[in-house]
């Protein structure tokens, strides 16, 4: 359904989150998934792990996909990579899990242009901890280093985090939420996801101010256990 919903938008970058592959996979396949979907979307692509389990038995990261050829690749660690003996997936092992913000250099009308994924350090429900605004300081670091060099960037995110908290208040100080312009109550799953029935809006489009938005939504569709953000953006 992921793979039909993406053909049809005919989308130019994805970021993407929770890509994974082998035990840590939640379907019956120990593919990696990766692989599987950049062969599938046609598209270039790059990926990075939080963490894998030992014996080569699986990995769990983020992706970037794009149409145009990615030119590098950049990893902005929040929390060291950790090789686990098992696969883990309880609350308590979920909130230590480490976190990285991956970014795909591409060329876009002659332009460089960066595309960055980030998952954010998880807390349900979503609130300031110690360990987020560590983690979003180090990240804002990051877009203002991008900022202050005028590089243009699209960030796709699940920051695990909602307005009000800090690690949001941060980022918009930074960059222009493209959420600001619709009135989205959750985006993850009303059906889907572990924490319902009750959602939050913890996933976003940010982008630095070369860009304007000319749409922006959250379908209410069945490809992951969060809502897809989607939006279409002329460069400026």
């Amino acid at each position: 359904e992921l793979i039909a919903y993406v053909n049809k938008l005919s989308v130019d970058f994805i970021a993407m989150e929770e890509v994974s592959s082998g035990v840590v996979n939640l379907s019956k396949t120990n593919d990696d998934l990766f692989t599987v979907l950049k062969g599938k979307l046609k598209m270039h692509g790059i990926c990075e792990s939080d963490f894998a389990i030992s014996g080569n038995k699986g990995t769990f990261g983020s992706a970037v996909y794009s149409k145009m050829p990615i030119l590098e690749k950049y990893v902005t660690r929040l929390k060291a990579f950790t090789v686990r003996p098992k696969h883990i997936d309880s609350a308590k092992n979920a909130q230590a899990c480490p976190r990285h913000i991956l970014t795909a250099k591409v060329q876009y009308l002659g332009k460089p242009l960066y595309i960055l994924t980030w998952h954010g350090a998880w807390t349900a429900p979503p609130t300031d901890t110690v360990e987020t605004k560590r983690q979003a300081d180090i990240a804002c670091a990051y877009l203002d280093k991008l900022n202050a060099e005028d590089k243009p960037f699209i960030l796709g995110c699940d920051l695990n985090a909602i307005y009000g908290n800090y690690v949001v208040d941060e980022v918009e100080k930074r960059t222009i939420n493209l959420m600001r312009s619709i009135n989205v109550k959750m985006t993850t799953h009303p059906l889907l996801h572990r924490i319902t029935p009750k959602g939050y809006a913890v996933d976003y489009i940010f982008t630095s101010r070369h860009f304007k938005a000319t749409k922006v939504e959250v379908p209410l569709v069945n490809v992951s256990d969060h809502l897809p953000v989607y939006a279409e953006l002329e460069l400026v």
